[in-house]
């Protein structure tokens, strides 16, 4: 009889062999490229692309930044261009949203008063 855990292990390899190599499942494959496209089409942040994808910032960002390069280098270097310019506004991003929300909170004020 053939140990669960060993089973496993040749399965994987197995897959791993027949896949060219590349562990990554079709699916995330699949998704990895959806969120690029979506990433670089919206011109997007990290934040906006994971609502629309249904899933976690953290899964985004992988996807972006570890998954994607082993898929399609030049998407890649498109998708770290915008990381990067996103990342260097990010402050004044910041700066909007705290004005947005001193300025409904002011108009709550101003209505009930």
């Amino acid at each position: 009889m053939i140990n669960v855990i060993d089973f496993i292990i040749r399965t994987h390899l197995a897959y791993i062999v027949t896949n060219g190599g590349n562990s990554m499942d079709y699916q995330i494959r699949q998704r990895v490229l959806k969120i690029a496209d979506i990433f670089l089409s919206d011109r997007s942040t990290v934040r906006e692309v994971a609502k629309k994808v249904d899933c976690s910032k953290s899964t985004v960002h992988k996807d972006l930044t570890e998954r994607l390069p082993e898929l399609n280098q030049d998407l890649y270097i498109e998708v770290k261009k915008l990381l990067e310019y996103n990342k260097s506004i990010r402050h004044l991003r910041g700066g909007e949203a705290t004005k947005r929300r001193f300025l409904e909170a002011n108009k709550k004020r101003n209505y009930s008063a």
